[in-house]
């Protein structure tokens, strides 16, 4: 059991049993309990598989988000979006407006605090004025405004997982920032040239 653990962990498993049902950790009835505990816990376990067994293979992710938003009778989104992503974020929020939701957007340098005021590494020259993201910030202000479901578009690296501990809602990614991939940070694991790239451990 051990071995097939450690196999788990590592992605080596071939045997997949868990997929019919197989308990390698011998887990089950306490993860089933965590579920069955809370009523909304599980509402959002069963949005969640309506939403994969809904059009299998079909969906777009876009439309998989608002047949589970639907499911859990959310009427009010947040979104979270990165400055860079103004146009998708708008795209993204027309769409969804459509479809019947408010959405409330926050861009990622809302309130700005200046990187100089936390000592952050900056990228811009030291004589021009510089923002840092600001994930609390956003989460705080979809707080603010009782969002039900908040939706991550292309937030950096590090800045998602603040937006994800602070925000009340529960959240879930859109998108994912990749500057040097067009945001498909998937490309990475696909493409032969970055196999050979990532076959050595990572440079500082």
């Amino acid at each position: 059991i051990r071995r097939q653990r450690q196999m788990c962990i590592r992605g080596r498993c071939v045997d997949k049993g868990c997929l019919g049902g197989k308990d390698c950790y011998g887990l089950r009835d306490e993860h089933r309990t965590i579920y069955e505990s809370d009523e909304e816990r599980l509402k959002m376990a069963r949005a969640s598989a309506a939403t994969e067994a809904w059009r299998y293979l079909e969906a777009t992710r876009l439309e998989e988000l608002v047949h589970f938003a639907r499911g859990m009778s959310f009427e009010h989104l947040g979104l979270a979006f990165c400055f860079g992503l103004p146009e998708e974020a708008r795209a993204l929020a027309d769409i969804l407006g459509r479809n019947g939701f408010k959405v409330s957007s926050v861009i990622c340098k809302a309130c700005s605090v200046s990187k100089d005021d936390l000592s952050l590494e900056r990228i811009l020259p030291p004589n021009i004025p510089e923002g840092m993201c600001n994930p609390i910030g956003q989460a705080e202000l979809l707080n603010r405004a009782e969002t039900q479901l908040n939706v991550v578009l292309g937030l950096c690296v590090g800045h998602d997982a603040l937006f994800t501990m602070h925000s009340k809602a529960p959240v879930t990614t859109f998108a994912t920032k990749d500057r040097a991939l067009g945001h498909n940070p998937m490309s990475a694991l696909y493409n032969l040239y970055n196999k050979i790239r990532y076959s050595k451990p990572v440079g500082e």
